[in-house]
């Protein structure tokens, strides 16, 4: 399709009504909107979001057309035209030509569907609270804010089938919980702090935000009662400041618990160092006594014994060794002296 098929079709829309499908390329999306400078304002982040998903290969041809009027103005599709410009992707979308002008005020009354919906006709547990947990995820880690995230359906869906498990047990886990959670924050924020904690650490994570929930065993001053007095008290909140305190209560948690596990180690060591110290008394004491036996059951071996101490001890002039006489060897020795 190029655009002289688009302005051929322009020229038979104004004749009649018609459909067809085609590929929507860049300048045929140009030539679309220059056609109706006059439609309503264009949302610069839904057209970004909209070519995020055409950029990543997200965009699917879904029968949604572009509907073009009997007089060539565009009356639906104007985001997917800019998005087509902004990301340089040409689509595969249907068209319709021939319609009033005067009926674009008809059109997008209806909700359009979000990721949740879709995950509910796929059959996902708690899909609506999997969907948010995704948004935000994806949000926390483009470092974007949870509350304004301009994130489509597709890159929802495909965040939670790259981590079904884990978004479908933390809406499970939130789920559970919505009655105590009623004035401490929503299950969305509890269920994306809960999947986000425990990609750190999985035991931790829930010994946290199970705290937080229930508040059973805090004492004043823990992180987690901090935090949940704080979300208690606080009342209503936007979804980012509510998960940013959570987290925040998240890393003094885990600073406190690193504080334990290492003064845990440093005892075992100290505990260790004991054992090894009074293994190696045990042996020296067992070693000193076989040589004290071996040493009586030899006649002389003890006065040589003591020989080699005193040689030992000479060897070094600054030592000055005092021995101990018994006074009845002086008295001999004085005896023997006077005999002389």
């Amino acid at each position: 399709m190029t655009m002289q098929w688009l302005l051929s079709a322009i020229e038979m829309g104004a004749h009649g009504f018609f459909a067809d499908k085609a590929i929507l390329t860049p300048d045929m999306a140009r030539e679309l909107l220059d056609r109706n400078p006059a439609n309503r304002s264009i949302v610069r982040s839904r057209v970004e979001t909209y070519a995020n998903d055409m950029r990543a290969g997200r965009w699917a041809f879904n029968g949604e057309p572009i509907i073009v009027s009997d007089d060539g103005r565009i009356t639906n599709g104007q985001h997917r035209c800019a998005a087509v410009i902004a990301s340089g992707v040409s689509i595969e979308t249907a068209f319709f030509f021939g319609v009033d002008y005067e009926t674009r005020q008809t059109t997008d009354q209806l909700r359009p569907k979000q990721a949740g919906d879709y995950e509910a006709m796929k059959g996902t547990p708690n899909a609506m609270g999997c969907a948010a947990i995704a948004k935000m995820a994806i949000a926390y880690d483009a470092n974007r804010s949870v509350d304004k995230a301009g994130i489509t359906p597709a890159e929802t869906m495909e965040y939670i089938d790259a981590n079904r498990a884990e978004i479908e047990r933390a809406a499970s886990y939130a789920h559970a919980r919505a009655t105590k959670l009623r004035n401490i924050a929503s299950p969305a924020i509890i269920g994306f702090c809960h999947f986000l904690t425990r990609r750190v650490h999985v035991e931790a994570s829930d010994e946290y935000i199970s705290q937080i929930v229930t508040g059973a065993g805090l004492e004043s001053g823990d992180p987690a009662m901090v935090v949940r007095n704080r979300l208690i008290g606080m009342g209503k909140a936007t979804r980012a400041i509510k998960a940013e305190i959570i987290l925040h209560g998240w890393n003094a948690y885990r600073r406190g618990l690193k504080r334990t596990i290492a003064k845990v180690a440093e005892a075992e060591r100290e505990k260790q160092a004991v054992i090894i110290n009074s293994e190696g008394e045990v042996g020296a004491a067992a070693n000193m006594a076989k040589a004290a036996e071996m040493l009586a059951s030899v006649p002389g071996a003890l006065h040589l014994r003591t020989l080699q101490s005193i040689n030992d001890l000479s060897s070094d002039q600054s030592n000055t060794t005092v021995w101990m006489v018994p006074v009845e060897v002086l008295k001999a020795l004085e005896g023997l002296a006077k005999k002389q």
